[in-house]
């Protein structure tokens, strides 16, 4: 066996056994991205799934909204469900102008 073949093979193996151990890593790393993407399946499916009821108006046939019924206290006939959405209370932030220097 020639010198050059040595060191050829020298390296081969070398490389053949990095790119082993690189594999062996990259399997084990798999292994672990799996489990915890079951884990993590399963506490999606046990968590109750919230959602929100959209709040729509009431309309007649022809298309137009439907009135409130003032004679009922209890129930509003406007929107589909019997009650108004609440409204939100956003302040318009204060608008400071500063004085153009001359």
């Amino acid at each position: 066996m020639s010198f050059w073949e040595k060191i050829s093979s020298f390296f081969e193996r070398k490389t053949i056994e990095r790119a082993n151990e690189v594999s062996d890593k990259v399997t084990k790393q798999a292994k672990q991205i799996e489990e915890l993407l079951t884990e993590s399946r399963e506490a999606v499916k046990a968590e109750p799934v919230k959602t929100k009821k959209k709040v729509v108006r009431a309309r007649t046939k022809k298309g137009t909204y439907v009135g409130d019924d003032k004679s009922t206290k209890d129930v509003n006939e406007a929107w589909v469900g019997g009650k108004a959405p609440t409204k939100s209370s956003k302040k318009k932030p204060k608008v400071i102008r500063r004085k153009k220097s001359r």
